[in-house]
């Protein structure tokens, strides 16, 4: 497990395996608004970064430790599309 992958599950994150066309990364974890709503933080191959919640149109805020753990892993991927 990367380092960045740490810090996602220490702040309550899951790394979905499984995910859509487009997506490199998907982090998921149980939200605070409500019991069905998750918080979603997704690498897309374009190289952006989606941040949203399942099923309410409220903007995700991001935190200082996730927005740490979001630049930790853009510096391991990047690592990866350079040996590539």
């Amino acid at each position: 497990m990367s380092k960045a992958d740490k810090m996602f599950e220490k702040l309550g994150y899951t790394n979905l395996k499984e995910h859509r066309s487009g997506m490199i990364l998907h982090y998921i974890k149980s939200s605070d608004l409500s019991a069905n709503e998750n918080e979603h933080i997704v690498f897309y191959k374009n190289k952006t970064i989606g941040f949203y919640y399942t099923y309410c149109n409220f903007k995700k805020d991001l935190n200082t430790q996730e927005l740490q753990a979001i630049n930790e892993k853009i510096k391991e991927l990047r690592l990866e599309w350079v040996k590539n």
